[in-house]
C-alpha cells in the first residue's frame, strides 16, 4: 500500500449504486484507508473476545476483561472457585487488544517499550514458564474461557454454548480493537477498475459475507454462488454487519442463533482497527523459544527490539 502497489478503489466505488459504506463496521472500514484513498477492502476482521460464563460471571472489576491487566491474570485465575482458568491466547490476540501497534512504518520505529506492550510481553513469559515445568493449566470447566472470533465456526462444542456469554477484551484505553484478516485489493495497473469495482461490491454482499448460498449468473450464463469463494476466512466477523444477522437467520441451530447475536452486538462495540501485522505471531512464538533457550526476559525482549527496528527500518 505504501509502496503504490495497490489502486485507491474508493473514486470507482463511489459511482456504483451497489456501494454502502454505512452499510459496513466503520473502524474497521478505515483501516483500509491511507491519505484519504481506500488502497485495501477489509473483508472480516477478528475481535479478542473472552468467554464467561453465563450463570456465574467473573466481577465487573475483574482484571479478565481487560488486556492492560494480563499481568494480574495468572494470580487471579487462582483464587477462583472452583480454582483455574482455561487460558486459549490464540493468535496473539492479546497483541491486537492493545491500543499501541507494534509496528511504527511511519516514524521508522518499534513500540516494544511501551508499558501496555510489557506487561503482554511478560504474561506470555510467565505463561511459557508455567508451561515449561508441566504446570498445565486446568482442563475443566471454568469461568473463563480466552477465545478467539472463530466462535463463529467453533460451534459444535461439549460445552453448551448458551451456557456461556461472550464480552470484547478491552484495551487500556477501554477501546475495542479488531484487527483485519482478510481484505481485497486491485492492482495499480488494473486495465478495468470500474469492473474491479463492480466485483469488491459483490463481494460484500450479505449473502456473500454469510456464506448463504446466493445464485447469482456468471458470464457464460450459468447460475453459480459466490458464497463458496469466502468460506476459508472461517466465519470471522463479516465488514457487512448485517451479513452477521442474516447468518443467524439462515441457521436452525438455536444455539448457533445466539452465539450470532451476540457476536453482532460485540461488532457494533468496535472503536479500532487496524491491518494484521506479522510481528505479532513472531514475537508470541519467540518469547516462549527464549524461555526455552534459557534467555533473560530482558535479553528477549532486547532480540525482539533490535530485530524488528532493523526490519522496519531498512
Amino acid at each position: 500500500m505504501r509502496a503504490g502497489a495497490f489502486l485507491d478503489v474508493l473514486p470507482y466505488l463511489e459511482q456504483l449504486d451497489a456501494w454502502q459504506p454505512e452499510a459496513c463496521q466503520p473502524a474497521v472500514l478505515k483501516a483500509g484507508t491511507w491519505n484519504g484513498g481506500l488502497y485495501l477492502l477489509p473483508l472480516y476482521y477478528d475481535i479478542p473476545l473472552v468467554q464467561a460464563s453465563a450463570a456465574h460471571p467473573p466481577a465487573e472489576d475483574a482484571p479478565i476483561w481487560r488486556a492492560d491487566r494480563c499481568d494480574e491474570w495468572l494470580a487471579w485465575s487462582a483464587a477462583q472457585s472452583p480454582a483455574g482458568l482455561r487460558f486459549n491466547t490464540g493468535a496473539g490476540a492479546l497483541w491486537q487488544a492493545l491500543d499501541v501497534s507494534l509496528l511504527d512504518y511511519d516514524n521508522d520505529q518499534v513500540n516494544f517499550d511501551d508499558p501496555a506492550v510489557v506487561r503482554v510481553a511478560q504474561y506470555h513469559w510467565e505463561l511459557s514458564k508455567v508451561l515449561s515445568q508441566k504446570q498445565w493449566l486446568p482442563a475443566e470447566t471454568a469461568q473463563v474461557e480466552r477465545v478467539r472470533v472463530s466462535v463463529l465456526q467453533y460451534l459444535n462444542v461439549e460445552d453448551p454454548f448458551f451456557a456461556w456469554n461472550l464480552y470484547p477484551l478491552r484495551s487500556e484505553s477501554g477501546g475495542v480493537n479488531a484487527t483485519v484478516t482478510v481484505a481485497a485489493v486491485v492492482s495499480a495497473g488494473c486495465e478495468h477498475p470500474e469492473l474491479a469495482a463492480r466485483l469488491l461490491t459483490i463481494l460484500l454482499e450479505p449473502e456473500a459475507q454469510a456464506g448463504v448460498p446466493s445464485p447469482w449468473v456468471d458470464n457464460v450464463g450459468n447460475d453459480t454462488s459466490i458464497g463458496p469463494l469466502l468460506n476459508v476466512t472461517e466465519r470471522h466477523f463479516p465488514l457487512r454487519t448485517e451479513a452477521i444477522r442474516l447468518w443467524a437467520e439462515h441457521t436452525k441451530d438455536v444455539v448457533e442463533q445466539f452465539v450470532a447475536e451476540q457476536c453482532a452486538e460485540i461488532a457494533g462495540e468496535v472503536t479500532g482497527a487496524r491491518l494484521n501485522q506479522i510481528v505479532y505471531l513472531e514475537a508470541n512464538d519467540f518469547l516462549t523459544q527464549a524461555h526455552n533457550a534459557g534467555l533473560t526476559f530482558e535479553e528477549a525482549m532486547a532480540d525482539l527490539d533490535a530485530r524488528w527496528t532493523r526490519y522496519v527500518s531498512e
